[in-house]
């Protein structure tokens, strides 16, 4: 016994050029997604960055820091 596909079921080629801008589900991921991700990320570094930099700041400072804070107040 042999399955027949349906009608519908029918695989499109994947050998045509530029495939995804006829397929049914779209293109994933798109190139917006990959500039968020990009941006996210970038984002992410900055943060981990500054605090990074804070904390060593904090830590070895040698009390010039805490003087000066101690100072606008």
């Amino acid at each position: 016994m042999t399955e027949e596909p349906l009608a519908g079921d029918e695989e499109k080629p994947l050998a045509q050029e530029n495939y995804w801008e006829t397929a049914e589900w779209g293109p994933w991921p798109t190139r917006r997604n990959n500039f968020l991700a990009a941006g996210l990320a970038s984002v992410f570094v900055l943060v981990l960055v500054t605090a990074v930099t804070l904390v060593m700041l904090i830590h070895y400072d040698g009390g010039a820091l805490t003087s000066l804070v101690a100072n606008f107040e």
